[in-house]
């Protein structure tokens, strides 16, 4: 099998990471007491330094292995602009979507050098490296600076929905299988996707392999959801069709989506918190 390691910069006890990872079976956790605390950039060490001592850290466990890393300095609230660096905003000077470009454009400059830092001692060629956003990054409360800079006039509830879209990159070595996917996709995907690659059991999950579906459903833990078509918005119990960006009526077909959908997100919380994976392997 493989080893498993979990980095991150910030406190252990921040979302019970120093109890979860061990519940999900990872075999080291390195936290902020495992850093070197030399430069703060944001809500805590600088994502130069923790990859720099994260790849310290890579390059000693027992191959083969899987390395999770989760960077903190481009995180909301996005207010450390001095230590950002040097970077043109424009008219969004002194705006959350200006400190924000201005935070991801630090951390995009770290991740490029610790990506060729990979390269250079030979761990890209032998890895699968997957980069990702793991949440949104401008509020709703300021979306009309999100949609100025857009220069979007539609201000919809689905509209500010699409410009919730995370990045996703998964790098094969010697560039194998590059190009685009348009799939549907949410985070649940990962497991299935990379299981499928390696060999892994996966009889237990939610999601799709990305590389082997039809289906662009996607669900979001607030109850709304897309099939590739059409979306629907909770909060507002709104249908939308996605290529016209139209309200669309409430189809039989859309409302048994949206009670399979809530039944999905029942049989989660069911999981969680009665703790029924044990039981589920049984």
């Amino acid at each position: 099998g493989y080893y498993t390691a979990a980095f991150h910069g910030y406190l252990e006890s921040f979302w019970n990471r120093n109890i979860m990872y061990k519940t999900e079976g990872f075999n080291t956790f390195y936290g902020q007491s495992s850093f070197t605390q030399d430069e703060q950039v944001g809500l805590g060490l600088s994502d130069k330094s923790f990859l720099n001592q994260s790849l310290k850290k890579v390059q000693t466990l027992k191959e083969p292995y899987y390395a999770f890393l989760v960077t903190l300095s481009s995180h909301f609230p996005y207010d450390d602009v001095k230590n950002y660096g040097s970077f043109d905003v424009g008219p969004y000077e002194n705006t959350l979507l200006g400190d924000y470009l201005k935070a991801i454009h630090y951390t995009d400059a770290q991740l490029g050098m610790f990506l060729d830092n990979l390269e250079k001692k030979g761990i890209m060629n032998k890895s699968l490296v997957v980069v990702y956003g793991d949440h949104y990054s401008i509020p709703k409360d300021n979306t009309d600076q999100l949609f100025q800079f857009e220069n979007q006039k539609d201000n919809s509830d689905l509209q500010w929905f699409q410009y919730q879209k995370v990045p996703m990159l998964m790098h094969f070595p010697n560039d194998e299988n590059k190009g685009i996917n348009h799939t549907y996709s949410g985070q649940m995907d990962l497991y299935p996707t990379l299981s499928n690659l390696f060999g892994l059991d996966n009889k237990l999950m939610f999601g799709k392999d990305l590389f082997n579906t039809s289906e662009q459903n996607v669900v979001f833990r607030n109850g709304s959801f897309t099939d590739g078509k059409a979306f629907y918005v909770s909060w507002t119990d709104t249908y939308y069709d996605i290529k016209s960006g139209k309200q669309i009526p409430a189809t039989k077909e859309l409302i048994d989506m949206k009670q399979k959908v809530l039944q999905q997100l029942n049989y989660s919380d069911n999981i969680l918190n009665h703790n029924l994976i044990k039981s589920l392997n049984k």
